[in-house]
């Protein structure tokens, strides 16, 4: 990867011509360190680092902490800022409470507090290519998706104690109008 060329800021230069038509766009990468990767955290202002709960989380993430500092450094700009997503999350193991604690430890602030709960409906969604949120709308997942929402965008989450499916932000209709949104994939 060390050897790959950037191309000269590619992917960064063909983004910034829209940049003014929206307030947010998302390049989903793949996972790992791959020249994709590389090209979107180039293009990147915030990267969004998904955690997957597990044995190796912070292996992985640690070491892709460290090759975007490298990477930066040689390219002598500043490294994107970084939130946290842990993905796959389940409170009742240990290990995913602990892990949780330690992001939070490495990361402060720049953890979400939304965490995505392990559930069959994500992965039946992927599997259909719908959103989790279309195909079980009122699951725990697609609750997630909709407060991870919310966080992203800065807006207040309102949730009914009695029907969690009922998370919505407060003020969406105004808000909508003010935010639009592009997702690149």
């Amino acid at each position: 990867i060390e050897r790959l060329p950037l191309s000269d800021n590619l992917l960064r230069k063909h983004v910034s011509r829209v940049t003014s038509q929206y307030d947010y766009i998302l390049i989903d990468t793949p996972a790992g360190l791959s020249r994709t990767t590389q090209f979107g955290i180039d293009a990147a202002d915030q990267i969004v680092l998904v955690v997957s709960c597990g044995s190796y989380a912070l292996r992985g993430a640690s070491a892709l902490v460290a090759w975007m500092g490298e990477t930066s450094a040689r390219q002598h700009r500043s490294a994107p800022a970084i939130k946290v997503l842990l993905n796959n999350y389940d409170d009742r193991r240990r290990f995913d409470r602990e892990l949780r604690r330690e992001v939070a430890y490495i990361f402060g602030d720049g953890l979400y507090q939304t965490q995505i709960r392990t559930s069959v409906k994500i992965v039946e969604a992927a599997a259909r290519s719908v959103a989790v949120v279309e195909l079980a709308q009122n699951s725990p997942s697609a609750t997630d998706f909709r407060r991870l929402g919310c966080e992203v965008l800065g807006l207040p989450v309102v949730v009914r104690t009695t029907d969690e499916s009922a998370l919505r932000p407060a003020d969406s209709a105004a808000q909508k109008d003010r935010t639009r949104l592009k997702l690149v994939s």
